[in-house]
């Protein structure tokens, strides 16, 4: 864990007001170490984010224009600094060197109070989060959401949150059997090659519980008889499934996304908080 942490607006606005800052830690024996730390930063201000229901770009680490070498020599002489491109999102740098940024390394939209800000930051911090490959896909759709203006675009990008965080569990011995005995009965099947193999491939997801079984004991879980709509979390999120199946089989958009969306943001939010910590 990474620490103390120093954050910072750029310019002279207040963090509240800002729409660009900085997180900052020093002093890591290595650059393992640092990049351990930055990752569980990472995972915090996305928490947060979460957790505020907020808006953040973090960017994807990667440089923002660059610098000649002629003006990297000349800021080494007259400053004794090293000039380095900034980076939107995180960078790791020797801190026994002065160096000299662009501009920002990170930017996110805070809609929220300062204090509030920093305290659930603050505690995100010392919590040093790790999450899953999984769980940090979750995080960082969650904190793109509200830069989407779309009402299905965000429904689809909440259903896909929830879908994220499912684990794939095989099914009970009895059905895994049956569907081996069909993958093997396509096997000697006269058929075309190529249709032969798209056939087994999908028999092969049947080995695995459905979409509809795995967010339902997720939701379970994780929120038990949490209510949502005045329904219980997967009951809930069942009819929010069946919305986005008739948005992405038929482009069709119900009138209930309006209804949907607000709550089905708030079981996100929720679900991303139990999982993650």
């Amino acid at each position: 864990m990474g620490g103390p942490y120093v954050l910072k607006s750029v310019g002279d606005k207040p963090i509240r007001e800002s729409h660009a800052l900085i997180l900052n830690s020093r002093a890591f024996p290595t650059e393992e170490q640092a990049l351990t730390a930055s990752r569980a930063a990472k995972a915090a201000v996305l928490y947060t984010a979460a957790k505020l229901r907020m808006s953040v770009d973090l960017g994807g680490d990667r440089p923002i224009g660059g610098f000649g070498q002629i003006m990297k020599e000349q800021v080494r002489e007259h400053l004794k600094a090293e000039l380095r491109s900034d980076v939107h999102g995180v960078t790791i740098y020797d801190d026994t060197l002065e160096t000299v940024f662009a501009s920002v390394s990170a930017s996110l939209t805070v809609a929220k109070s300062g204090p509030t800000f920093l305290a659930v930051l603050s505690d995100a911090l010392q919590r040093d989060l790790r999450p899953s490959d999984k769980e940090l896909l979750a995080l960082e759709l969650y904190g793109v959401l509200q830069f989407e203006s779309s009402p299905r675009a965000r429904f689809l990008t909440l259903v896909s949150i929830v879908e994220s965080l499912t684990d794939n569990t095989t099914r009970p011995p009895q059905a895994l059997a049956h569907v081996e005995n069909l993958i093997a009965q396509t096997g000697s099947a006269e058929l075309e090659p190529g249709e032969k193999e798209s056939i087994i491939g999908s028999l092969r997801w049947l080995r695995y519980t459905s979409i509809g079984q795995k967010t339902r004991n997720l939701l379970v879980t994780h929120l038990g008889q949490t209510t949502f709509a005045q329904k219980a979390a997967d009951k809930f999120f069942g009819l929010c499934y069946d919305v986005r199946n008739q948005i992405t089989h038929y482009g069709k958009t119900p009138e209930a996304i309006q209804q949907l969306l607000p709550e089905l943001e708030r079981l996100a939010s929720e679900l991303l908080l139990q999982v993650v910590e």
